[in-house]
């Protein structure tokens, strides 16, 4: 059992089948149908019979358009298997390749668009109620219509996988409400001599479509703009009201991050109220030598707590509680607020 060979770029490889015979249209009777097998993107041709005249014929349009294929895949009908198709392809260094017999399943992809155009066709005609015997007359739409649809297996548009550029549809485009409605509207003002001007105008908005919008500018003149530098006038700003902006107004006091420098956590935000500094108490001992006395020094928080200092020791606060601050985290000024912001390897100080 062969191995299946896969497109690995646009227009790479192309699958070609005839669907017939159908509904006599005029004179027509059959379809010719390809697909880009990397794409899927498809082609349908009406055809009079199927001679390898009417194969040729409809090849030379497609390549006039598109360019040459690099192979084209087939089953093993009479026609395709031709001498003239044959040649035709060999003296524009196509490659052809056909399935083994018996086996539709080897050209799939085209066996497949054989019966979704047809069902594209059938629901073409219902809907504008024609018979089937116009079916050449629906053809271009339906093929329109299964080329802007998603494909499944690829994740994509046909049109969009083989161009690389966004189909442009009438039916999937439309205009908003405050678009398609004359009235009043804002126009992004495009030059501002000063940074105080405004952003956008008022302007009236005439008509308009997709791609552009006619207005009528303040001072009476009429331009032509793109649909992007427009934006719809809500219903307070057409009354005249105004929203105010809030602003984000600072804090009034300054609040210190007090952090232990051990463990790197931030453990409380607080002020620190400090007065201006007493004179240390002094004690007698029993031979009347002043000695320094070694109650501890309290500084008192905003909070309440006392922060009080060891004996002996300048460098460490230690509350009530029996938390440890290194006085790197504080600053004793005169009946200043400090705040102190502490991070583990260092503390900012910041009054």
């Amino acid at each position: 059992m062969g191995t299946l060979i896969q497109a690995s770029r646009p227009w790479e490889r192309l699958a070609m089948d005839f669907k017939g015979p159908l509904p006599a249209s005029g004179s027509y009777r059959y379809l010719l149908t390809i697909i880009d097998e990397y794409s899927r993107f498809p082609f349908a041709f009406a055809c009079h019979d199927m001679s390898s005249g009417s194969v040729i014929r409809c090849l030379g349009l497609l390549f006039v358009m598109f360019g040459y294929p690099a192979s084209i895949h087939t089953d093993r009908g009479a026609v395709f298997m031709s001498q003239d198709v044959r040649a035709f392809l060999l003296q524009r260094n196509i490659a052809s390749s056909c399935t083994t017999p018996y086996r539709p399943q080897a050209n799939g992809q085209i066996e497949r668009l054989n019966g979704v155009i047809w069902r594209a066709i059938t629901f073409w005609l219902k809907t504008r109620g024609l018979g089937l015997d116009k079916w050449t007359w629906v053809l271009q739409g339906a093929l329109h219509a299964i080329r802007s649809l998603l494909c499944t297996t690829t994740n994509e548009i046909p049109h969009d996988r083989l161009f690389r550029y966004q189909r442009r549809t009438g039916s999937a485009q439309s205009l908003p409400a405050w678009i398609s409605t004359p009235g009043p509207v804002y126009v992004r003002r495009v030059v501002r001599p000063s940074k105080y001007d405004l952003l956008v105008d008022k302007v009236q908005l005439l008509h308009a479509n997709p791609e552009y919008a006619h207005v009528k500018m303040p001072d009476g003149h009429e331009t032509t703009l793109s649909v992007r530098h427009l934006a719809p006038c809500g219903e307070a700003d057409e009354a005249g009201s105004s929203t105010e902006v809030p602003t984000v107004r600072p804090p009034s006091d300054l609040y210190a991050l007090i952090c232990s420098t051990e463990v790197g956590l931030i453990c409380s935000t607080e002020v620190l109220t400090v007065g201006p500094p007493s004179p240390p108490h002094r004690s007698h001992d029993s031979i009347g030598t002043d000695v320094p006395s070694q109650t501890p020094e309290l500084i008192r928080t905003s909070t309440g707590e006392d922060l009080e200092t060891p004996a002996g020791s300048s460098d460490v606060y230690q509350t009530r509680t029996g938390e440890k601050v290194d006085d790197r985290c504080a600053s004793v000024g005169s009946n200043s607020l400090i705040g102190v912001t502490c991070f583990p390897a260092f503390c900012i100080l910041a009054c």
